[in-house]
């Protein structure tokens, strides 16, 4: 993912949001105004190294004054 902190004049490097080996795909973003946190959510078949045919959702979070997401989820 990429970010800009001034309205898009400019945008920081790009940013992993999961840099692990196994498939991450659909991913979905919302935003909480309430709490200011971003919500990334996202399919990752981390669970099933040999066949990569099971998956969950896993979810990272940008908490407020943040830049990058929260830690891996633990495997």
């Amino acid at each position: 993912m990429r970010y800009s902190n001034n309205g898009g004049v400019s945008w920081s490097a790009p940013v992993f949001v999961d840099a692990s080996a196994d498939d991450q795909f659909y991913p979905s973003i919302t935003t909480d105004r309430n709490t200011q946190t971003i919500s990334i959510a996202y399919l990752n078949n981390h669970i099933d190294p040999q066949f990569q045919h099971r998956f969950l959702v896993d979810l990272k979070q940008i908490l407020p004054g943040s830049f990058t997401p929260t830690a891996a989820p633990s495997r």
